[in-house]
C-alpha cells in the first residue's frame, strides 16, 4: 500500500503530498467514433460525445478534434486544465500519436522535412516522426498503384508529435499535397 504521508512519491521530480491545497483535475478516457460531434450537450444533437456520456459530470474536451477524426478523447472536469491542453504554448511535453490515411506522394525527403520541423503559411510547426505501416510489404503494391495513379495511392502512416492537434497536422501533410482521408488520435 502506498502512504503518501510516510512514503516519497515523485511525478516529474515534484513531490506528490496526500493534503494537497490544489484540486487535481479528473481526466476520463473515451473513444470518438467518427461523424461524432464534440458539441456542447446543451445542444440537442443526438451524435454528440456528450449526448453519449451524458451520465458523466459536466466535461471539457482535452484533445479537439474534427467531425471526421475518430480515437481516443480525453475529457476532464476541469475547463481551465483543458484550455491549458489545448493551447500551442500549454504542455508540449504530452506527445501524441495519429494514424493517418493519406492520398498522395509522400516521399522519403517529404518525410526527412518533417523531422526537422516545417513552416506552413507562416506558421512554424515543430519536429515531428512519421512512420509508414507495412512500409516494406506495400512498397511493391504501392508502386503499382502509382503507374496507374500517379497523384499516388492511399498509405497509412504514423504521426508522433507533441505540438501539433487534428487541423495542424492535416495543414502539415496538405502543403506537401497529401491529402488526409482518415485520421485516428491512438496516444496523448
Amino acid at each position: 500500500d502506498i502512504q503518501p504521508e510516510n512514503d516519497n512519491i515523485k511525478v516529474n521530480s515534484l513531490r506528490v503530498y496526500e493534503n494537497s491545497q490544489f484540486n487535481v483535475p479528473k481526466i476520463y478516457i473515451t473513444n470518438k467514433l467518427p461523424k461524432e460531434t464534440l458539441v456542447n450537450r446543451s445542444n440537442t444533437n443526438d451524435n454528440s460525445i456528450y449526448k453519449r456520456l451524458e451520465h458523466l459530470p459536466k466535461l471539457s474536451i482535452i484533445n479537439l478534434m474534427d467531425y471526421s477524426s475518430e480515437g481516443l478523447t480525453l475529457l476532464t472536469d476541469d475547463k481551465s486544465f483543458a484550455h491549458y491542453m489545448q493551447r500551442p504554448y500549454g504542455n508540449k511535453t504530452v506527445e501524441r500519436q495519429y494514424r493517418v490515411r493519406l492520398h498522395g506522394l509522400l516521399t522519403p525527403g517529404k518525410i526527412l522535412g518533417l523531422s526537422h520541423g516545417i513552416t506552413v503559411n507562416n506558421v512554424k510547426y515543430k519536429p515531428m516522426i512519421v512512420r509508414d505501416f507495412n512500409k516494406q510489404a506495400k512498397e511493391k503494391q504501392n508502386k503499382e498503384k502509382m503507374k496507374k495513379d500517379p497523384n499516388g495511392a492511399n498509405r497509412w502512416i504514423r504521426v508522433v508529435t507533441n505540438d501539433l492537434h487534428v487541423r495542424g497536422v492535416k495543414n502539415v501533410f496538405e502543403s506537401m499535397y497529401c491529402k488526409v482521408t482518415r485520421f485516428i488520435c491512438t496516444q496523448y
